[in-house]
């Protein structure tokens, strides 16, 4: 049975949907979606475990790893196979959190490649810098790095629409909570992440939702600086007057920031 839940996993990690398919139908009694599984007895090196994770069944542990991956097509098989879009790990995260969180790591990637930092909204007049051919040649490499890390970030939001979308068609919740009160939106608030956050606000979710520290998106948005996404919330009424669990509201928040500032 160990061999069967190993090559399982490793379809799911290999975006292997045939082989993963082939083996639910021959052994659908080990394949189970809620069957528990112990991942420090699979010896493949390839399985993708989550154990870390508390995913300790055979379906949430596949669900997660093709939305952290963005296998589209694992996913759907296996949310058409009564995997639950909601599934959470001990930490409550659904699938849709961690598509969002890998995107939230993207991004840290691509201002910070191979150790020099590069941001995205790069701008650089190479004509006010000189002549030198080194500086020229720098600022170039910039630029183009600048360029493909847009192009990056943008595929890698397209794709995180698209997930949450199929797991919306399945009936997941926009408003799912994990263990510490966040919401998907939550996870959203950065500039980066605009346009999911735009997503997740024009599919109705709650604007307002509060964590275990009584903070909102909002309060997240201006701790981030996101301010395409704060603008976004204050444009669909999010409150600037609810106060989290120290008494601070969003906007007493950005007068603290701009007293520090």
């Amino acid at each position: 049975m160990a061999e069967v839940h190993s090559a399982w996993l490793t379809a799911g990690a290999n975006g292997d949907v045939a082989t993963m398919r082939l083996l639910k139908s021959r052994f659908p009694e080990w394949l189970d979606l809620q069957r528990q599984v112990r991942f420090d007895t699979l010896d493949s090196p390839s399985s993708c475990s989550w154990s870390d994770f508390g995913l300790n069944t055979l379906g949430a542990s596949a669900l997660h790893t093709s939305a952290w991956e963005g296998q589209l097509d694992i996913m759907e098989f296996l949310l058409e196979s009564g995997q639950g879009p909601d599934t959470g790990d001990d930490n409550g995260l659904t699938p849709m959190m961690m598509a969002i969180m890998r995107l939230n790591l993207m991004t840290m990637r691509c201002v910070f490649r191979d150790g020099v930092a590069v941001r995205r909204n790069l701008v650089v007049d190479v004509s006010v810098r000189g002549t030198n051919d080194m500086c020229s040649l720098w600022l170039t490499l910039l630029c183009r790095l600048s360029v493909q890390c847009r192009d990056e970030l943008q595929e890698s939001v397209t794709l995180v629409i698209s997930i949450i979308k199929l797991l919306l068609r399945f009936g997941a919740s926009i408003d799912a909570q994990d263990q510490n009160g966040r919401t998907a939106l939550h996870c959203s608030t950065s500039d980066d992440a605009f346009e999911v956050a735009k997503y997740l606000v024009d599919a109705n979710a709650k604007i307002d939702a509060r964590d275990q520290d009584g903070k909102t998106p909002l309060h997240y948005c201006i701790e981030e600086g996101g301010l395409l996404v704060t603008n976004l919330l204050l444009s669909c009424c999010a409150s600037i007057d609810v106060v989290n669990e120290d008494g601070v509201s969003p906007l007493l928040l950005v007068v603290q920031r701009a007293d520090v500032t």
